[in-house]
């Protein structure tokens, strides 16, 4: 009733602009919509105000629904998904108001089939960008994709965070936390990442997945017994997807394909990383695949250390003969 009420806001005048949720348990059956939000604020009181899905498990279950929110906050909650929930909160706007300016914060999400966020799920008419996650949990999420036939999302697109339309720009995440996902954030068009002071733990297929895309950043962070930090696919043509890599520290990395495998046009600038405790197999921790058609990989590298030395361009990166 809350939510509604403030769906049904006049923007010029509301009567009100915050829900409010006190510290409690709170039961959730059937998806909540946050409907033409302009402005509004949903917060509770962290750790103690808890979300717990009790609805029907799988078949794309939502927990919350943002259908054309713009200018708004969610902040100081924790969503429990561990009961079957697919999606903890579902950024699809269905009408006129275009997603942009929000802020995700002082949040956690548990648990969840599919995604923690999902940002341009099946019924998104308009693109939802600019917008700021920032000190969030994600654990334990993109696990149960299979058998689950919902396009654009396959199997291996799966994590805490997934994007997933054209148009998604600029998702900048500060201080987060994501531990034993499959993906911890998922790209699949053209959208794009900053990643900012983050850890990354355990992510079963990588913590960050790249396709095509305007361009992102990872900076200052920590990836520690993940598969891999950074996977993107080779595709045909080739598209740039240009990336920083800076200032991270990449530990105990599993995937013979190394720790990053970029494997389109770039440019790619890859510099005071920190790439320790490889597997077994060894060879360079960067192993970008050649592209599929004839363009070249492009790659910048400069003073990064693997277990602790100074390494040059040729000891980082296994570059294919099309990648200078």
């Amino acid at each position: 009733a809350c939510f509604d009420a403030l769906s049904a806001a006049d923007h010029n005048t509301p009567t009100a602009s915050t829900v409010y949720m006190p510290p409690g348990r709170y039961v959730i059956k059937k998806t909540l919509v946050l409907h033409d939000w302009l402005g509004m604020t949903l917060i509770g009181t962290g750790e103690t105000t808890v979300l717990v899905w009790k609805g029907a498990a799988g078949h794309n279950s939502t927990m919350i629904w943002s259908d054309g929110i713009s200018r708004s906050r969610l902040m100081g909650f924790v969503l429990d998904g561990t009961a079957g929930c697919d999606i903890g909160v579902d950024h699809a706007s269905n009408h006129s108001l275009f997603e942009t300016r929000l802020r995700h914060q002082n949040q956690k999400f548990l648990g969840f089939g599919q995604a923690g966020i999902r940002v341009g799920g099946h019924k998104s008419m308009l693109e939802s960008a600019e917008i700021i996650y920032e000190n969030c949990i994600f654990d334990s999420i993109g696990h149960a994709c299979k058998g689950l036939p919902f396009p654009p999302m396959s199997q291996s697109g799966c994590g805490a965070v997934t994007l997933l339309n054209f148009n998604d720009y600029d998702n900048v995440f500060d201080g987060c936390e994501f531990s034993n996902n499959a993906y911890s954030l998922y790209n699949d068009k053209m959208a794009n990442v900053y990643v900012r002071n983050c850890r990354f733990t355990n992510s079963s297929l990588a913590d960050i997945y790249l396709a095509a895309s305007a361009g992102n950043s990872i900076r200052r962070s920590v990836s520690q017994g993940s598969t891999q930090f950074i996977a993107s696919p080779a595709r045909d043509p080739a598209t740039p997807n240009p990336t920083i890599i800076q200032d991270n520290r990449i530990d105990s990395w599993t995937s013979p394909h190394g720790a990053i495998s970029h494997n389109m046009r770039g440019p790619v600038v890859v510099w005071d990383n920190q790439f320790t405790n490889g597997p077994a197999t060894g060879g360079p921790p960067i192993k970008p695949a050649p592209p599929i058609d004839s363009n070249i990989s492009l790659w910048v590298v400069s003073n990064n250390q693997i277990d602790g030395k100074r390494v040059d361009g040729a000891a980082l990166v296994d570059a294919p003969a099309n990648a200078k």
